[in-house]
């Protein structure tokens, strides 16, 4: 989602689990930084180590695949919401006839015929 772009979803168990309260209504509006901050407070750990895991990241040292060794860095987490429009339903619709013999498959194909027996 974009910076100040809004999601409504129902409040009912999303809502509870991120302790957001609907104030009475069936659905909540957040914005994207609104959702990142309550998902945020949600995780288990003080706020300074929050803070600073995703702010500007933890000392710590990685083994990266095919690496030589031991990398020292940070660790950072980002939170990304990404909102996924549901794909409209495509109708099923039945293969075309064949077109029997010496029936036209396209309405041009009758005038295409005329055209060619008059010519002959």
């Amino acid at each position: 989602m974009e910076k100040h772009e809004v999601v409504c979803f129902k409040g009912d168990s999303l809502g509870r689990e991120l302790n957001l309260n609907s104030n009475g209504f069936v659905e909540i509006n957040l914005t994207d930084l609104e959702f990142k901050l309550a998902i945020r407070r949600k995780l288990n750990v003080s706020d300074p180590i929050r803070n600073k895991l995703f702010g500007e990241g933890i000392e710590c040292h990685a083994l990266k695949y095919k690496a030589d060794g031991w990398e020292s860095g940070k660790i950072r987490v980002k939170l990304t919401v990404e909102f996924c429009p549901d794909e409209p339903e495509v109708e099923e619709t039945s293969a075309p006839n064949t077109a029997e013999a010496g029936e036209p498959e396209s309405p041009l194909d009758e005038i295409r015929q005329m055209i060619k027996e008059e010519n002959q």
